[in-house]
């Protein structure tokens, strides 16, 4: 396995990516259980150039 930078034109679908993974897992944890901050798909493309 090759592990690499991602290149620019990569970044949106990694963003969607993270996004999509994180909702899976986390979208049905109740309220005050979890993350307080909601996710959303730009703050993602923060997650994958500033991990």
């Amino acid at each position: 396995m090759n592990i690499r930078d991602a290149e620019q034109t990569e970044i949106r679908r990694l963003a969607q990516l993270w996004y999509d993974g994180w909702q899976d897992a986390h979208n049905t944890v109740p309220a005050g259980q979890g993350c307080t901050r909601p996710r959303v798909l730009e703050a993602a493309k923060n997650q994958v150039l500033f991990p």
